[in-house]
C-alpha cells in the first residue's frame, strides 16, 4: 500500500479544554486582572475535546488525512463527552476504559493580549502504557506520533523509560515516528526527570521530533530556559518571543548531533524552524515515506507565520500545525510547502476558541498560500 493511501496513528493524552471567554482584550496587567476575590466578566465557554490526540488526530481529519487514535479515558461524562466528539469525525479509534482515573480535563485561561495559562489534571493520562498500544495498527500506519510524555506519569517514570522503549519498539515494526512534546510542570514529578538525557535516548528513534522553543528549551537547556522565562516576564512578552534564531538553530543543531532526522520547532508567533538530517539518514525512515524524502536532506527554512483572521486563542495551535505537517509530508508536498502548510494551519486554529473548529482542509490551505497569504513581518 502507498504511503499516502495509509492512516497516520496519534496516541498519547487527551483530555477536555475548557475555555471561558474573556469578551475584549485587557487593557490591565494580568496580575491585577485576577486576583484572589475580584469577579471577572466573562462572555461565553468553549468545551472540546483538547490534547495531542484531539487537536493533532481529529486536526488531521478536519484537513482530510486518514487517522487512528489511541488514548485512555475514564468512565465518567467527560470520558462519554470525548467519545462523541470522537465519533463526530468518523475516524477510526482504539479508546481505552478505566476505573483507575478520570477523564483528563484543562480550564484555558486564555485572556487577549496574553499567553494562555493552563490548569490541568492529568487523569487516567497517568496510567496510560505503551504496551496497550494496538501493534497490528500501527505496522500498517504510515506515522505513529504520540504527544505528551511529560504529561503522562508511565512516560516519564524511571528517567522516560517507556518512552524510549516505545519508540524503539515502533521502529521495529517498520512505522515512521513522530514526537512532540509538553512542559513538564514546575515542581511535579516530572520536572525531576533529566529531560535531556531522556530526549538523547529516545530520538535515535524519532522519525520527526516536533517540539516547540519552550518546551525543547525547558527539556535540553534547563539553566537557559530559566533565563528566558525570566526575560520574558520582565518584557511581559511570551518565551517565543525573547527566544533569539541563533539560540533556535544551536538547540537544533545539538538534536541532529544526538540522533535526530527531521527536527520542526514550533516558535509561537515568531514562526517555524525546520532543521534535517543527511539524505542518507532520511531515506532510512520507514513508513514508505522514501520518495518524500528525496530531496529533503541537509536543509534549513524558518518559516514566519502567517497573519490569522483575528486571534482568539492560541489553544492547540501548535497541535494543528503538527496535523498539517505530517499530512502534507505524506502526501508528498515538496520540503518548504509542507512548513509552510503547517504554520498556516496554525494561523488558521488561533481565529477560534478551540483547536478546530477554523481548521480547511489541507488544499484549501495550500490555496491560500498560493494566492499570496499574507506574514507577519
Amino acid at each position: 500500500m502507498a504511503a499516502e493511501d495509509k492512516k497516520i496513528v496519534v496516541a498519547g493524552l487527551v483530555c477536555v479544554d475548557v475555555t471561558p471567554q474573556f469578551p475584549h482584550k485587557n487593557t490591565r496587567d494580568f496580575h491585577e486582572l485576577l486576583q484572589p476575590g475580584k469577579v471577572v466578566g466573562t462572555k461565553g465557554i468553549t468545551i472540546s475535546a483538547g490534547g495531542a490526540v484531539a487537536n493533532t488526530g481529529l486536526g488531521i481529519a478536519k484537513l482530510g488525512g486518514s487517522v487512528h487514535l489511541m488514548t485512555k479515558i475514564g468512565n465518567d461524562f467527560l470520558g462519554d463527552f470525548l467519545e462523541r466528539e470522537f465519533k463526530k469525525y468518523s475516524v477510526s479509534s482504539t479508546i481505552l476504559h478505566t476505573d483507575q482515573g478520570s477523564t483528563s480535563y484543562s480550564i484555558v485561561l486564555a485572556v487577549p493580549g496574553y499567553d494562555r495559562i493552563f490548569l490541568h489534571d492529568t487523569g487516567c493520562n497517568d496510567c496510560f502504557s505503551w504496551r496497550e498500544l494496538d501493534d497490528q495498527v500501527i505496522r500498517e500506519a504510515c506515522i505513529f506520533h504520540f504527544g505528551y510524555p511529560q504529561s503522562m506519569r508511565r512516560f516519564y517514570q524511571n528517567s522516560a523509560k517507556e518512552l524510549i522503549e516505545m519508540y524503539r519498539h515502533i521502529k521495529e515494526l517498520g512505522t515512521a515516528t513522530s514526537l512532540d512534546m509538553a512542559v513538564a510542570a514546575p515542581g511535579g514529578e516530572a520536572s525531576r526527570v533529566n529531560w535531556c538525557d531522556a530526549v538523547k535516548g529516545v530520538i535515535p528513534y524519532v522519525d520527526i521530533f516536533l517540539p516547540s522553543i519552550e518546551e525543547l528549551s525547558c527539556a535540553v537547556d534547563p539553566a537557559g530556559f530559566l533565563e528566558l522565562n525570566k526575560k520574558a516576564a520582565e518584557q511581559k512578552k511570551s518565551f517565543a518571543e525573547v527566544v533569539s534564531l541563533e539560540y533556535i538553530k544551536e538547540q537544533a543543531g545539538r538534536l541532529m548531533e544526538w540522533g535526530g532526522k527531521i527536527v520542526l520547532i514550533k516558535c509561537g508567533t515568531q514562526g517555524m524552524f525546520l532543521k534535517t538530517a543527511s539524505r542518507e539518514a532520511l531515506l532510512e525512515i520507514g513508513g514508505g515515506l522514501t520518495e518524500a524524502f528525496e530531496n529533503w536532506g541537509s536543509q534549513e527554512i524558518f518559516m514566519p507565520c502567517f497573519e490569522p483572521e483575528c486571534v482568539k486563542s492560541g489553544t492547540g495551535a501548535g497541535d494543528v500545525s503538527i496535523a498539517a505537517f505530517l499530512l502534507a509530508l505524506q502526501r508528498k508536498y515538496p520540503l518548504k510547502r509542507c512548513v509552510e502548510l503547517a504554520a498556516a494551519s496554525g494561523a488558521s486554529c488561533v481565529a477560534s476558541y478551540d483547536a478546530l473548529s477554523n481548521i480547511p482542509r489541507l488544499e484549501e490551505l495550500n490555496y491560500k498560500i498560493e494566492q499570496g497569504w499574507r506574514r507577519k513581518i
